[in-house]
């Protein structure tokens, strides 16, 4: 198990508004961190193909094929 604990009171108030403004999305599922097969994205995009709800990666990409795999399955906006 590896932690990575994040001070939750730093981001307590962040506003939801500036993103939504930014992007036009309102539901969607946020994951961070760069994007490598051993975090398992592909999985993750691969479960919610289909049900309409974006998944938004934030994170620069190690693996450029595997990103072009999780890219395949995604709804990229």
């Amino acid at each position: 198990v590896v932690r990575n604990p994040v001070d939750a009171e730093k981001f307590a108030s962040g506003d939801p508004a500036l993103f939504r403004e930014e992007f036009g999305l309102e539901d969607y599922v946020l994951t961070v961190g760069r994007i490598e097969s051993r975090k398992n994205q592909l999985l993750l995009a691969y479960a919610l193909n289909g049900t309409g709800i974006p998944l938004v990666i934030v994170g620069h990409s190690v693996e450029p094929d595997y990103e072009a795999l999780v890219r395949k399955v995604s709804v990229v906006r």
